[in-house]
């Protein structure tokens, strides 16, 4: 998930920073799927196996 600088409002946005969410859209909205900080896929692969690897795959680790 990006949370957009809301500080500049400018769009497209200059910056965005990436918190350790991975979200699915379900019939009743957005659902977190799972999160943490690791890097790549290392977070949400364990408990979602079939989650796209190229979604994931050169993730930076959540600092």
């Amino acid at each position: 998930m990006l949370l957009l600088n809301s500080m500049n409002p400018a769009w497209p946005p200059t910056t965005a920073t990436r918190c350790g969410s991975f979200l699915h859209f379900g019939p009743d909205g957005w659902e977190t799927v799972a999160g943490g900080n690791l890097a790549g896929c290392a977070s949400v692969r364990p408990e979602h196996p079939d989650f796209p690897e190229a979604l994931c795959r050169n993730l930076p680790p959540v600092t």
